[in-house]
């Protein structure tokens, strides 16, 4: 997982300033890299300095759809407590869920459902969480997201 952080952190750091994709403020910005990092301490310092849990990048990527995409749990759970919603769409319609369950975790799309994450949303091409499992493989997320009700 480490090294998918890094080239998540290289991606923000490069893509974002080249295409003008920042998160609300510095705070935000930060908040994002401490997330995917995994360094908790420091996304709880962030948040109570005042960092928008909720911000969007410029394809409306949120930072709780950034850290289910890395599966943190520890992460996600401090962000929804702060308010993170589940069911934001990015500009592709993409939603943390989504994302979780395209990567195969499962203890992420377990918490983002128990916190009330809609299963059933699709995203801009008509495909939900459930058809991103499946095309990927993910027999465990499948099986949760089907007990959960996802068609």
């Amino acid at each position: 997982m480490r090294k998918t952080a890094l080239c998540v952190v290289f991606s923000v750091l490069v893509c974002g300033a080249a295409f003008g994709q920042s998160f609300g403020g510095e705070l935000e910005y930060n908040l994002t890299i401490a997330a995917i990092e995994g360094d908790a301490p420091k996304v709880k310092q962030l948040v109570e300095k005042g960092a928008d849990v909720n911000s969007k990048d410029g394809s409306g990527m949120t930072v709780l759809m950034e850290t289910a995409r890395e599966g943190n749990v520890e992460i996600m759970k401090i962000l929804m407590e702060k308010g993170a919603k589940q069911n934001v769409q990015s500009s592709r319609g993409m939603t943390a869920l989504m994302h979780a369950a395209e990567k195969g975790h499962v203890d992420a799309v377990a918490l983002l459902i128990e916190k009330g994450a809609d299963v059933n949303l699709k995203n801009a091409t008509g495909t939900s969480a459930l058809m991103l499992a499946t095309t990927a493989g993910h027999p465990k997320v499948i099986e949760l997201l089907k007990s959960k009700g996802a068609k």
